[in-house]
């Protein structure tokens, strides 16, 4: 997938130049996303699980001078189905960096808080939650729609490293790890002007 998004971000050679960046503006923008994705947990003296499914966003953030975004998220990921599911949720600073100067290309890297909690109903019900240390990163590429949005399909990893965890409410020194990987999309609003490619502000 990353190689699909860094493929589709060259910008034309005989697109005019201009002085201004693609991302040199500084403004203010939110975000909401929808995605889905994959939790997968391993933990010490357990069996490893996974499961698939929604994934949410909603960020505000920043944009700086030098293609340079800061931005604080959260995110959540809902999977599974009874009788095993998984909940996965998390706050964290982002920065985010336009590499190249001419191209929409988005690569970002975060750290925060996070808790995940797997539950399995049935006869013999069981919980398990967790939090800790928080940390992701991903690539996406950021399309302008005019009047301040942009739509910004994105691929990320995520992991979790929780410890100690609650079992049926009661602590444990059971040591957790949780991994996501997500692919979505979120829809962008910035409400300063910014000037996404040369020949195209807005």
């Amino acid at each position: 997938m990353i190689v699909v998004l860094l493929a589709l971000a060259g910008v034309p050679a005989a697109m005019a130049q201009t002085d201004a960046g693609a991302h040199d503006v500084p403004g203010s923008w939110v975000g909401i996303g929808m995605g889905a994705g994959r939790f997968a947990l391993s933990c010490g003296g357990c069996v490893d699980q996974s499961w698939r499914g929604f994934a949410g966003s909603a960020t505000i953030g920043w944009s700086l001078k030098s293609r340079i975004q800061l931005s604080v998220r959260v995110t959540g990921l809902f999977g599974g189905t009874e009788p095993s599911t998984s909940r996965v949720a998390s706050v964290d600073g982002t920065v985010s960096l336009y590499p190249l100067r001419r191209s929409n290309i988005l690569l970002f890297a975060g750290a925060g808080y996070g808790r995940l909690r797997v539950a399995r109903s049935g006869a013999a019900p069981d919980t398990v939650t967790a939090s800790g240390l928080e940390w992701r990163i991903g690539a996406g590429y950021d399309v302008p729609l005019g009047n301040g949005f942009s739509v910004v399909p994105a691929v990320e990893y995520a992991r979790i490293a929780a410890r100690p965890a609650t079992i049926n409410g009661a602590p444990s020194n059971l040591s957790v790890t949780g991994e996501t990987a997500r692919v979505s999309v979120a829809v962008d609003w910035h409400w300063a002007p910014i000037q996404w490619l040369p020949g195209r502000a807005r």
